[in-house]
């Protein structure tokens, strides 16, 4: 079965509530909002702004990218692709309304005035009621193509945990927010294992054999270490991981390649963002080695691979469920280039430190975000039969 097949039979939702007919709708309206207010947060505090009670404007920002922005994106991807691909139902109506404003109040309340750990618990309590959300389907209906999904998702809810203990001083030390990265990048790349060869195959004429299995296992395997390492292992381990990983990755990648995909924007933005990722990698190994600044290996993998990843994945998925053509309008094709130069301008920044190339590189992430909302908002917000 297909899962992002075309959405099976099911009631039209509610005369003026399209916005919660499916998971993907406010999840993805939500994380585009919060590419775009947290971007500009952390602009204004570095102009001198007052950072967050608690975490810290480093902390916040770093936090809010992963656990918030990037974890929205998996949520709206994953609460629609389980629900076609087990063909049973994911959270609607009242019940998906419940679970977005759990996840917008881990955003809010960092900038309120409340006692830290309550903080950290309406965050945390977010991931945990997505894997409720989603356990009933996978467990019941056809086998998921990758059932590490929610493990995955628990994963992530412990490296959060570790992110908050640590900023409100409880343990000592900074691995919560870089095993998140990793565990988040480890996420990205299992999706894109079934994502991209379906994506390519329809875009572009024919089909390509799958990558074989040995192949796939030994780029997911060497992720997965690097990933997990990021609690504690040493650089001695983790940065032969790392490169091992990105040698890995780039042939994944070109397994996937296909002749046409530079002229098609929605699969182009999906291989720049794994290219990204591949870089992410090399550039984390380097760092390792003492050969690098590690502020480039993070950026590439957050502003470069979650960034430009997740928005190609946004936009296609939203194509595909509200019956609209396969063509990324002009506006979201400059989006997709202002993100890619976003990646490049904070990238510049890790190996030249200066201000002005770091507040370059977060206007180019708010205008392509901005763009992307402008076309993409009443999308999401609209009927989906592709009139509005």
């Amino acid at each position: 079965m297909d899962p992002l097949r075309t959405l099976s039979s099911k009631p039209p939702p509610p005369p003026g509530m399209p916005l919660w007919s499916l998971g993907f709708r406010p999840f993805f309206l939500g994380a585009a909002l919060a590419a775009v207010l947290l971007m500009a947060g952390w602009l204004w505090m570095l102009a001198g702004g007052a950072a967050p009670p608690h975490y810290g404007a480093i902390g916040w920002h770093g936090h809010e990218m992963v656990f918030g922005y990037a974890v929205a994106v998996i949520a709206g991807f994953l609460l629609v692709g389980v629900r076609n691909w087990t063909g049973l139902p994911t959270p609607t109506g009242g019940r998906l309304a419940a679970l977005f404003l759990l996840w917008l109040a881990g955003r809010l309340a960092p900038l309120a005035a409340l006692p830290g750990p309550l903080v950290a618990a309406l965050d945390l309590a977010f991931l945990p009621a997505l894997m409720a959300a989603l356990a009933r389907p996978l467990s019941r209906g056809e086998p998921f193509p990758n059932r590490s999904i929610l493990p995955l998702l628990g994963l992530l809810t412990l490296a959060n945990a570790l992110a908050h203990a640590e900023a409100l001083g409880v343990v000592r030390g900074s691995l919560g927010p870089a095993l998140g990265l990793g565990l988040m990048v480890l996420l990205i790349a299992l999706v894109a294992g079934w994502a991209f060869p379906l994506f390519t195959g329809r875009a572009l004429a024919g089909a390509r054999a799958p990558l074989p299995p040995w192949r796939e296992r030994a780029a997911l395997g060497a992720l997965g270490a690097w990933a997990l390492g990021q609690a504690g292992l040493p650089d001695m381990v983790l940065g032969p991981l790392a490169l091992a990983a990105a040698a890995l990755h780039g042939a994944r990648m070109g397994g996937w390649w296909r002749p046409g995909v530079g002229r098609v924007p929605l699969l182009w933005v999906l291989f720049g963002g794994y290219g990204w990722l591949v870089a992410g990698l090399a550039l984390d190994g380097l760092a390792r080695l003492g050969l690098v600044p590690p502020g480039a290996a993070v950026h590439a993998l957050a502003a470069g691979a979650l960034g430009t990843l997740t928005l190609g994945m946004m936009a296609r998925v939203s194509l595909g469920h509200t019956g609209r053509p396969m063509v990324a309008a002009a506006p979201v094709v400059a989006a997709f280039a202002l993100a890619n130069l976003a990646a490049l301008a904070r990238l510049w920044a890790a190996f030249w430190p200066g201000a002005g190339m770091t507040v370059l590189a977060g206007g180019l992430w708010i205008a392509a975000f901005a763009l992307f909302l402008w076309v993409y908002g009443p999308v999401w917000a609209g009927p989906g039969d592709g009139s509005g």
